[in-house]
């Protein structure tokens, strides 16, 4: 029997080639294959599979698929298969799932498993497919996200300053520790509310208003920008805060969201208004005195003129400042003036710096009386015009004055990117890790020349070497001699300049077994430092006038207690500086005077007087100028009842007592400082007092010899008339 087999073997070919081309589908899948009867016996599986598990598909096939699973699912798999074909129940089947698989060197890792069953005709053994896709580098790159999400969370937590990030509706999303240390709300009461909860004055019902309009506009007024509120916290007190307001990057279609950065100012707010006190007292000080006061530069030129000048002189302030010296010296002193400046600059000879000489004052009308000059030098600094300041007291009512200076000082901060401080994330190792771009911009390096080089690249002065050994100490010791402080220290630029700064170093929270991490925040300090120099330098150029004052002066509180005092009266009283200072100044004073002073202080006090301070410039600001109520300067020649009252000096002589109990005869005289805003309440003051000890002797003796003359007349035998 003959049969032809050109079709069949057309279907086998056509077949064979199906089969071909599946087969090559399969070996081309990035994914691992498996083809599992119902008893769980691998039939089939594809190249991928062999290089994913390591066995050779030869070596694979006829094994049960529970070989090449791995954790406690192996001794479970044929059950799974088992259950599905007695009941039908599909809890896997037809499913993905995460499981981890084993390879032929025992080693585990994740996949994820896909189980469908594969049609056979009728009859036949059933079977099942499983697609295996490796998860190790997707599971890996998970946990470095999450190692990353860590880290930003750590940092944030470890800044020293509150942070806040929220949506465009103004809901809290985000806030670190500090945030609930300030404000006293834990994270579960802040998050999910109104930023308003934490917005104090009047700016609570506005603040959606500002983010609306931003997001309406794209008008930056706030945004990028720092600006001083009030905060709130949860106890209901407000505290002044600077806030920094900045718009996060999203992805695209995401509601937008922004991070508020919040700096306490209440330590700073403290610092300025104690330095504000200081100055009105100071500058109080020099407006209450009762001596003529001029200061003028190296050409004797008139700068600044206080008021009890511009009443002994009978000029106005006008006329003075800008005029040479020499137009209120009288006799022949007039034309020699600027020679004794020129011969003391040229030859450095103190013939009547920081002397007292009696010399003939001319005022405006022309007429002369007798005066005692002080001329001392100022300190300025160096480069400036020297200035030279003058001290005159009316010898003809022997009344002298004493003024001083103020300056005005400004406090700045450093500027940083997102927290505004410089912020470098670095390891155990002191290697650096990360920063932000404030610290880029304060030590001149970029961003990549940073990162992967050792912390004590930038770190000046002799920590440098030793910077790792404190980090190595923490981790050994668990000693935490700088961690969590803040300390001064040198920062050294790429330029190898260095410069003072703040640090506060911080451990970050990691996942366990990671390196551990370290967050430092860095504060610029040159300004403050600057600051403070400039503080000093005014508090010396204040010193120094007071002590070339030749009676002895005291600044007084509100409640008669010594603040300062001059040279002059730690001489004249026996007392040291620091001694003087917190006595009540009664101690100074006999018992017999001591209710006459105490009524002087609770009820009397001189005028206020307004200091003429025109033309010229100190610190760089125009001082041409009165005191107002608040011991503010406001325009020279403005009107008000602060710049028009004149001083009338009434001396109370009293009877003085010194440190070793001996007693002598003074003038006593008492100025409040101005202040309209506390009319009616006590006053800080000044007090000035001269020894009339000499005084008293020449009254002595000159009433002496007056009586002697008028016995020698009475005795006369002749009659004696005296006409005029």
């Amino acid at each position: 029997f003959i049969r032809d087999l050109t079709r069949r073997k057309a279907q086998e070919a056509e077949l064979a080639h199906r089969m071909a081309v599946n087969e090559g589908i399969l070996d081309a899948s990035f994914d691992s294959i498996f083809v599992i009867n119902e008893k769980g016996i691998i039939q089939s599986v594809n190249q991928a599979a062999a290089r994913q598990f390591g066995w050779s598909q030869d070596e694979m096939l006829g094994k049960n698929i529970s070989t090449m699973t791995g954790g406690d699912h192996a001794a479970k798999h044929n059950g799974y298969i088992e259950r599905y074909l007695r009941t039908g129940e599909r809890r896997a089947m037809g499913k993905k799932r995460i499981l981890v698989a084993r390879r032929k060197d025992g080693t585990e890792f994740p996949i994820e498993l896909g189980l469908t069953e594969v049609e056979t005709d009728l009859g036949e053994q059933r079977l099942f497919c499983g697609f295996i896709k490796d998860l190790t580098s997707q599971k890996a790159y998970e946990a470095e996200i999450r190692r990353k999400q860590s880290l930003t969370t750590g940092i944030i937590d470890a800044a020293f300053e509150s942070m806040f990030a929220i949506n465009e509706r103004g809901i809290i999303e985000m806030v670190n520790e500090m945030t609930v240390a300030k404000f006293g709300w834990s994270r579960e009461e802040l998050i999910g509310q109104n930023i308003s909860m934490v917005t104090g004055g009047d700016h609570t019902a506005k603040h959606d208003g500002y983010i609306k309009r931003f997001l309406r506009t794209g008008e930056k007024r706030a945004m990028g920008k720092k600006r001083e509120l009030v905060a709130r916290r949860k106890d209901g007190t407000e505290f002044p805060i600077e806030l920094g307001l900045t718009e996060v990057k999203v992805e695209e279609g995401e509601e937008r969201r922004f991070c508020g950065f919040i700096k306490d100012l209440t330590r700073q707010k403290e610092y300025e208004s104690e330095i504000r006190r200081k100055q009105r007292l100071t500058v109080g000080i020099i407006d209450s005195a009762l001596e003529a006061m001029f200061a003028i530069n190296e050409r004797g030129i008139i700068q600044v003129v206080n008021e009890a000048a511009v009443c002994q002189f009978g000029w106005t302030r006008e006329e003075l400042i800008g005029q040479n010296i020499s137009m209120v010296t009288g006799g022949d002193h007039a034309a020699k003036h600027d020679g004794y400046i020129k011969r003391f600059l040229r030859t450095g000879e103190k013939r009547a710096m920081g002397k007292q000489r009696e010399l003939v004052a001319k005022r405006k009308n022309g007429s002369e009386f007798p005066i005692e000059l002080s001329l001392v030098e100022v300190s300025t600094d160096v480069g400036e015009e020297r200035k030279f300041c003058g001290f005159i007291k009316d010898l003809t009512r022997q009344k002298e004055y004493e003024a001083d200076i103020a300056r005005n000082l400004s406090l700045t901060s450093g500027i940083i990117e997102a927290s505004f401080d410089a912020m470098f994330n670095i390891n155990a190792r002191g290697i650096i890790q990360m920063v932000n771009g404030a610290a880029s911009k304060q030590f001149g390096w970029s961003l990549e020349e940073l990162i992967g080089q050792n912390i004590n690249t930038i770190v000046g002065g002799g920590h440098s070497s030793n910077h790792d050994q404190y980090i190595q100490r923490y981790l050994s010791t668990g000693e935490k001699r700088v961690m969590g402080k803040k300390r001064e220290l040198q920062g050294r630029r790429k330029d190898g300049t260095e410069f003072p700064v703040e640090l506060g170093l911080t451990e970050v929270n990691v996942g366990e077994g990671e390196e551990r991490q370290f967050c430092g925040f860095l504060r610029d300090l040159t300004s403050q430092k600057e600051a403070f120099e400039k503080v000093e330098k005014a508090e010396k150029h204040q010193a120094a006038i007071m002590d070339a004052n030749k009676d002895a002066m005291f600044g007084l509180s509100k409640k008669g207690t010594i603040e300062s005092a001059n040279r002059t009266a730690t001489v004249l009283f026996g007392w040291e500086a620091h001694e003087l200072k917190g006595k009540h100044i009664t101690k100074l004073i006999d018992k017999d005077d001591v209710e006459a002073v105490r009524e002087e202080l609770v009820h009397g006090g001189l005028a206020p007087v307004s200091v003429a301070i025109g033309g010229g410039s100190i610190g760089g600001k125009s001082l041409a100028s009165n005191i107002t109520d608040d011991s503010s300067m406001s325009t020279a020649g403005s009107t008000g009842s602060a710049g028009s009252v004149q001083n009338i000096a009434v001396e109370r002589e009293l009877t003085g007592v010194r440190r070793d109990g001996s007693t002598f005869p003074i003038a006593f005289d008492l100025a409040r400082v101005a202040s309209r805003s506390e009319a009616g309440k006590s006053r800080p003051c000044a007090v000035f007092i001269r020894d009339l000890t000499r005084r008293k002797a020449q009254e002595a003796e000159l009433a002496h010899r007056m009586a002697v003359n008028e016995g020698i007349l009475d005795a006369s035998f002749d009659s004696i008339f005296v006409i005029n």
